[in-house]
């Protein structure tokens, strides 16, 4: 036990010599190695600032096109260098200029995956915000600078949407929520229009936008058609969607336009009773299935010219007569039930 003890602390000794026997070179060699990547370093920022500058003496001599040459370059070969995100957003605005919206957006994207903390971050959001509006208000996309293109209100949306995605807690996105339910809205997409929207209602409910999207929501439904004249649920949608901003909202200076939108939607509603009270009267020689939906116009919207209609024909059946027909009763005959 004593001679195995004995090699056993020989080789350890001989091993621990060789790491003290290594560890200085190591060490050397990796400071060295650091010292060199230091000065690659800062002589990578030196190039890319002389780059910039040139860059920025090009562009106030109206050569933009050699400008974007030297931007782009610097953010290809000095990429981790701060000049790169500067040189980045130099190269968007010039295009911004230049009324190429989809490059400049493309140019600020970049800056906003690759260099998030970039100090000009809140400028970067809102030079893309002043695109989209300016696609949303009609300018026009050029090409190479130079050719115009269509109008593209539907590349606007997806810049307010980019935005949303790329800054979710800035003060941008409920006026980009909004700008894009309108957007939608024009477009035909009442899809995307209530779910921008609903999240502006959930979101933003305290803010000057809160009671906008209310009424904006509410609109949508009361001008949505679903058909036949027994499914109304977007107008009763409506109906609720109104009533709810006024209590909600009871001081906003929108409640006698909301007042006036809930008459006509209740209006919309009541006339919508009448016709199938009608339809169970006239087409049908039913008037006991056409009371409640004679009922209900009038409950719906006393007022209005459907619920006198309504309390006419409910005396005609109460005191007994026959519905008017339809055109294809003078053909074939009154309308007879099959049992």
């Amino acid at each position: 036990m004593g001679l195995l003890r004995a090699i056993l602390f020989g080789i350890s000794a001989v091993w621990m010599g060789t790491l003290a026997a290594a560890t200085p070179s190591d060490y050397i060699f990796t400071r060295c190695e650091s010292v060199q990547i230091n000065y690659r370093a800062i002589a990578a920022e030196e190039n890319a600032q002389q780059c910039l500058d040139r860059a920025e003496k090009l562009v106030k001599r109206g050569k933009n096109r050699d400008a974007i040459r030297i931007y782009r370059r610097i953010g290809r070969r000095f990429a981790s260098t701060k000049s790169a995100p500067i040189a980045q957003q130099k190269l968007g605005e010039i295009y911004v200029k230049q009324h190429r919206f989809h490059r400049a957006f493309e140019a600020f994207r970049k800056i906003i995956e690759e260099y998030p903390d970039y100090e000009g971050y809140k400028d970067i959001i809102a030079l893309e915000f002043e695109m989209a509006e300016r696609l949303m208000n009609g300018q026009r996309n050029y090409f190479f600078g130079k050719i115009p293109g269509f109008k593209n209100r539907e590349g606007a949306i997806q810049f307010f949407q980019a935005i949303i995605g790329q800054a979710p807690y800035s003060e941008y996105v409920p006026m980009a929520l909004m700008h894009t339910a309108t957007l939608s809205q024009r477009a035909g997409n009442s899809v995307t229009a209530i779910e921008a929207l609903e999240r502006v209602i959930d979101e933003y409910a305290e803010t000057e936008y809160g009671p906008r999207a209310l009424l904006a929501l509410a609109q949508i439904y009361r001008n949505m058609v679903c058909g036949a004249d027994y499914d109304q649920r977007a107008t009763e949608d409506a109906i609720n969607y109104f009533r709810e901003f006024l209590i909600l909202y009871a001081d906003s200076p929108l409640v006698p336009e909301v007042q006036k939108c809930l008459e006509e939607a209740k209006t919309l509603l009541a006339i919508g009773k009448l016709r199938m009270g009608n339809f169970y009267y006239d087409d049908r020689q039913n008037g006991e299935a056409a009371i409640p939906y004679y009922e209900a116009a009038i409950a719906t919207a006393p007022n209005s010219k459907a619920a006198e209609i309504a309390e006419l024909r409910m005396r005609e059946v109460n005191a007994g007569k026959n519905g008017r027909g339809s055109p294809l009763d003078f053909l074939l005959g009154p309308y007879k039930a099959v049992h």
